[in-house]
C-alpha cells in the first residue's frame, strides 16, 4: 500500500470516528435530558407517596388508637397506584442510566480509537 493510499485510509477512518463521535455525543446529550426528566418524576412520585403515607397513618390499620377510621378505598387505591408508578418509574430510571452508562462506554472506546489514529505516528 503507497503512503497516499495509506495516509488516505487513516482520514477516511478520523472522518467516520469524528461523524461518529458527533452523533454520540448528541446521544449522550439526549439521554441526559431523559436521565433529568426522569429523576424529577421519581422525585415527584416518591413525594406524593410520602404525602399519602402520612395521610394513611391516621387511619386503620395504621393507627391503633380505639375510634381510629378505616382507611377509605381511595386512599388505598391512591397509594397503591402511587407504590406501582414509583417502582415502575425507578426501573425505567435504570434502564435509562445502564443505557446511558452503554452509550458512555462506546463514546469512550470511540475517543481512544480516534486518539490512537490521530497520534500515530506515519511512517
Amino acid at each position: 500500500m503507497t503512503e497516499n493510499a495509506r495516509l488516505s485510509e487513516v482520514e477516511i477512518r478520523i472522518a467516520h470516528l469524528e461523524r461518529g463521535l458527533q452523533e454520540l455525543s448528541d446521544v449522550l446529550i439526549r439521554q441526559q435530558k431523559e436521565l433529568d426528566r426522569a429523576v424529577e418524576r421519581t422525585r415527584i412520585l416518591a413525594d406524593r407517596l410520602a404525602a399519602l403515607q402520612d395521610r394513611a397513618m391516621h387511619f386503620k390499620p395504621y393507627n391503633t388508637e380505639p375510634g381510629a377510621r378505616r382507611l377509605p378505598d381511595e386512599l388505598a387505591e391512591d397509594l397503591v397506584r402511587t407504590m406501582s408508578e414509583s417502582r415502575t418509574q425507578t426501573q425505567a430510571l435504570d434502564a435509562k442510566r445502564h443505557e446511558e452508562l452503554d452509550t458512555r462506554a462506546q463514546f469512550d472506546s470511540d475517543i481512544q480509537r480516534y486518539h490512537d489514529l490521530t497520534t500515530r505516528p506515519h511512517s
